[in-house]
């Protein structure tokens, strides 16, 4: 061993407590690095966790964050991480590149916890003990220099992603470009160190350094170098102030929504909950409540903590269909800009300062920004509930389906007595008290009006009827209320719920079947919170439970090439895919395809009655399905099917293409 190595050694052990030689297998900390240092890095250090826990303090003060709340919080976070980077890799580049990062700094960070845990309080409580030595310490160094590895390949994707082929959603803030290179050289500086470390003539000739497989290969180049010990501090210095810097990004930078991740709630499509009780409103008779986004004093602590987590990615942007059709809403704009005013603290009205109406009334609540949104932010959730301020608290209304909806049951405006007309020419029989049956069919008002839709739902009473199901419907079915609390109007919608609970208990049903999304999901989603709980099914669930049951025998060939468009109350609110493609699939010789990506046909939250500015959002999903040549749009929603026929009618399509429900298609096949 030469005079530097031993040099070398000397100074380090005094630190460790131990006499070792170089050929021990294990950690050697703060190998070549001065006391100066040392003491400067435990400084830095100090300084910048000071500076994160003051800053995380002065946030969650904003937040008004509940402790008591966090440790389930926690718990139920932790599961959704997979979840968070499938959601990414939906983008192959994007979501790998993510996927690398956030791999290979958490595994990083571990690592630095082990380090720090083994030097700075096992070695100083019990100086002879170890925790990274022999194998455990070679599998330590393959692991963290494969995570250091991944980390770095990961950062120079995103630089080159942000630097030549960057996607429109995306800003290139001075902000992201310094945290992208603050990490690539944190990275980088820890391979250099390493390799200066092994290529030192302590450990150059020693063969368990090739464990170190990146550290390794780069101390070849360093070999028989003088001054390494220099060249060591400098890195080792400059790479514990990049860490000094880093932590406080985490709560000064984007980064934050690596913390905020693991602490936020989650607001799903599911949970619009209703902010009152009609029926203690009523008890009480004050009517004097408001409710909905007026301010932001209005949001819950998670809610806030859910914008300031937004990363401003973009990816809720690019799944919103009033966006692709140029309106003027942004989900990403939504969320930032309420952010913007929370940070700074300004108090006031949200919907006029924050928000504009004429966006609110451009979502389609489709959902689709929060099943993309990788930290499971809900943008929908805030225009909601700016929708229920406008409507309750201001009265400001943007179409006459509330008022038709009050007045006459439907939100078409037209009259009662033409809502059973369907059920004339039919054998179809009423339900009975004190008689139970297997389906309990629920029409809808589109069913029950809208012409189109009275022949799905004709094709779909006949379709039972032959199959010897025992079903019936409701004389007394009116609106099921679902458009208007997706519109704003709560009371309106509870006093919908406390009518209808009347009547839904008064009869005996294995389950209620419907062929109208919106009304199933509003069965199932929403009923449940004012006691009305009952055994809901599509009309798609109950004909692909035939088909596998055998009751339905599909023998006629249907040489058709059919594209499946799901419905987005289907979709993304009930996760319903495959049981109509089985239906589908279910016929001989019919060719299902799958279009390029989904998109929402425009007809939720009010679409089909609210004229908004920009390309209509029909036709752009139509113009989607056309590119794999269908012969037959198949859809499973009365809207669905009258916002594609309607787009028909725009290109000078019309009886060029079919548009048909599932049970169509089905019957169709039956002969």
């Amino acid at each position: 061993m030469n005079n530097l190595s031993l040099r070398m050694l000397k100074r380090r052990l005094p630190t460790a407590g131990l006499k070792l030689t170089p050929m021990a297998i294990q950690r050697e900390h703060l190998f070549m690095v001065p006391e100066w240092a040392v003491s400067l890095h435990y400084v830095l250090m100090a300084l910048a966790l000071a500076l994160a826990l003051f800053g995380a303090y002065r946030r969650f003060s904003a937040y008004g964050v509940k402790v008591a709340d966090l440790p389930s919080t926690l718990r139920e976070r932790v599961g959704l991480v997979l979840g968070s980077e499938a959601r990414l890799l939906r983008e192959r580049y994007g979501g790998l590149m993510h996927t690398l990062i956030v791999a290979g700094l958490v595994a990083l960070i571990v690592g630095t916890i082990l380090v720090g845990l083994e030097h700075d309080v096992v070695m100083k409580v019990s100086p002879g003990q170890r925790i990274l030595v022999g194998d455990a310490y070679l599998a330590f160094e393959f692991i963290l220099d494969l995570a250091g590895l991944l980390f770095v390949v990961g950062l120079l994707m995103a630089i080159v992603r942000r630097a030549f082929f960057k996607p429109a959603r995306l800003e290139n803030r001075g902000e992201d470009v310094a945290i992208l290179l603050l990490l690539l050289y944190g990275g980088l500086s820890g391979f250099l160190m390493e390799g200066l470390r092994i290529a030192s003539p302590a450990f150059s000739h020693q063969q368990y350094v090739k464990a170190a497989f990146v550290g390794y290969a780069i101390s070849r180049a360093f070999l028989g170098l003088e001054g390494l010990e220099g060249i060591y501090a400098y890195l080792w210095t400059s790479h514990s102030l990049t860490m000094a810097i880093a932590i406080p990004l985490l709560i000064y930078s984007k980064l934050r929504h690596l913390p905020l991740f693991f602490m936020s709630p989650t607001y799903g499509l599911r949970e619009l909950k209703a902010p009152f009780s009609l029926d203690e409103v009523l008890r009480s008779k004050r009517l004097d409540f408001k409710v909905g986004l007026e301010s932001l004093d209005a949001l819950s602590w998670g809610q806030r903590v859910n914008l300031d987590a937004c990363v401003n990615c973009g990816r809720c942007q690019d799944a919103c269909p009033a966006y692709r059709a140029n309106r003027v809403l942004s989900p990403k704009a939504v969320v930032q800009r309420l952010r913007g005013v929370m940070v700074a603290g300004v108090r006031g009205a949200a919907v006029g300062s924050a928000l504009r109406e004429d966006e609110l009334w451009s979502c389609t609540t489709c959902g689709e920004c929060a099943i993309t949104c990788p930290i499971f932010i809900n943008p929908m959730r805030y225009i909601l509930e700016a929708r229920r301020h406008l409507v309750t608290n201001l009265g400001r209304v943007p179409t006459s389906a509330l008022f038709n909806m009050m007045i006459r049951g439907n939100p078409y405006g037209l009259p009662r007595s033409e809502r059973k007309s369907w059920v004339k020419s039919l054998n179809v029989g009423y339900a009975r008290e004190g008689e139970e049956v297997e389906v309990l069919l629920w029409i809808g008002c589109a069913g029950a009006y809208d012409a189109r839709a009275q022949r799905v739902v004709k094709t779909l009473t006949s379709m039972l009827s032959g199959l010897n199901v025992k079903f019936a419907v409701l004389e007394e079915e009116e609106c099921c209320g679902e458009l208007a609390r997706r519109l704003g109007d709560e009371v309106l919608f509870q006093e919908i719920v406390r009518r209808n609970a009347e009547i839904l208990k008064r009869y005996s049903f294995k389950a209620i079947v419907t062929p109208c999304p919106h009304c199933y999901n509003s069965f199932k989603n929403d009923y449940p919170e004012f006691g009305v709980r009952l055994n809901v099914k599509s009309h798609v669930e109950l004909i692909r439970e035939l088909v596998a049951r055998g009751r339905i025998e599909v023998k006629k060939p249907l040489g058709k090439v059919v594209v499946y468009h799901d419905p987005c109350y289907l979709r993304n609110y009930n996760e319903v895919l495959t049981e109509p493609r089985e239906a589908l699939k279910a016929i001989p010789g019919l060719k299902l395809v799958e279009a390029a990506r989904h998109f929402c046909c425009g007809g939720g939250g009010g679409g089909s009655w609210i004229e908004a500015e920009g390309v209509r959002v029909n036709v752009q999903r139509l113009e989607d399905l056309l590119e794999v040549r269908p012969d037959v749009i198949a859809t499973a929603c009365p809207y669905c099917i009258g916002m594609f026929e309607d787009a028909l009618k725009s290109k000078g399509l019309e009886g060029k293409l079919e548009v048909k429900d599932v049970c169509e298609v089905l019957a169709s096949a039956l002969g």
